[in-house]
């Protein structure tokens, strides 16, 4: 006859362990998944390329079909991953879009120091461009690299203007035809 043990030694604390753990992942298997489904990431404009200040405005975290992007010393940066920082109603989602050396530069969140067109920063000190590049080598690590932020030319500026013509108004072009015709003419 085999013995199997005392009704004892299911009462030892280990084999009490090993039983619950087998019930608990028994219950696991068999009752499905208990915990709600995370919510899915809505697929995001996939953006690459060199742009300027303008064209990044457009990645500024407001509109979430588009990623979130900034620029640090030149580079193009998607710190979607860090929305909750720079996304709207994060800490710094006022560097979003924009080409944030200066900001960085300066540790600074003022509006003022974020700027909407090409920036000479040619009155940073060296330790404040040296902070600049300090938070562009993290960011080389922690982020995505997009492009490069190019200077707006004189051409993209003339393309600019003329989409702009294209796009108007009948009204728009009316009142800009009225007032060519009311300008006085400078042949004798």
């Amino acid at each position: 006859m085999v013995d199997f043990g005392s009704f004892s030694s299911l009462t030892d604390p280990v084999n009490l362990l090993l039983l619950s753990v087998c019930a608990f992942l028994l219950y696991k298997i068999f009752s499905g998944s208990s915990e709600p489904e995370q919510k899915k990431e809505p697929e995001l404009e996939k953006v690459e390329g060199d742009m300027t200040v303008k064209q990044l405005l457009a990645y500024d975290g407001k509109d979430t079909s588009k990623p979130v992007l900034l620029a640090l010393c030149g580079k193009i940066y998607n710190v979607t991953r860090g929305k909750s920082f720079y996304g709207p109603g994060g800490p710094y989602e006022i560097l979003a879009g924009h080409d944030a050396t200066r900001a960085l530069g300066l540790m600074s969140t003022d509006p003022k120091d974020v700027k909407d067109v090409d920036d000479d920063l040619s009155d940073l000190t060296p330790s404040q461009l040296a902070s600049a590049r300090d938070w562009q080598q993290s960011f080389e690590f922690k982020y995505d690299f997009v492009g490069k932020l190019v200077k707006e030319t004189a051409q993209q500026q003339q393309q600019e203007e003329e989409e702009k013509v294209e796009k108007a108004t009948p009204e728009e072009e009316e009142a800009a035809s009225t007032a060519t015709q009311d300008t006085p003419s400078s042949e004798s």
